[in-house]
């Protein structure tokens, strides 16, 4: 009975471990949600930014001094190379396909493994419904239930 209660109150302990540990996580998590959203804030803003100058280049295309436009709108190609690298790295919109399949439901990972990873997964997913759906139409073919 001894060596129950003691291994009792080390569980005890083992949770409270685990309750901190998942305050911590739920803090971490709530903070990468937030810095995300923040990043997506800046990402837009940036867009708008570089969309403005994108219009004032073309109003501008008369001037004569072309060699800095073209240097401008050679570095607002690169600028916006760089925000697709950073927009890749950020939660996105499931598509219609996504919605239709799993509902509207968030499917945004933190590391590119578990996306690749996810993605494998969902090919599979994908794969066997075709094949499902392969073998019902040959069956439907070859059989009238009428």
């Amino acid at each position: 009975m001894g060596d129950l209660i003691e291994e009792w109150e080390e569980l005890a302990k083992d949770y409270k471990q685990l309750e901190t540990v998942n305050d911590t996580y739920l803090r971490k998590l709530k903070e990468i949600s937030n810095l995300q959203q923040t990043c997506l804030k800046h990402l837009k803003h940036q867009r708008y930014r570089l969309n403005i100058m994108n219009k004032t280049i073309k109003h501008l295309q008369q001037s004569t001094n072309k060699d800095a436009l073209r240097n401008l709108e050679n570095d607002i190609m690169k600028r916006e190379a760089e925000l697709q690298l950073i927009e890749q790295s950020l939660p996105k919109q499931s598509g219609a396909y996504l919605k239709i399949v799993l509902g509207n439901i968030d499917v945004s990972f933190l590391n590119k493994e578990g996306k690749f990873r996810y993605k494998d997964e969902f090919e599979k997913f994908k794969l066997i419904n075709h094949f499902i759906a392969f073998g019902l139409t040959i069956i439907n073919f070859y059989f009238d239930f009428r």
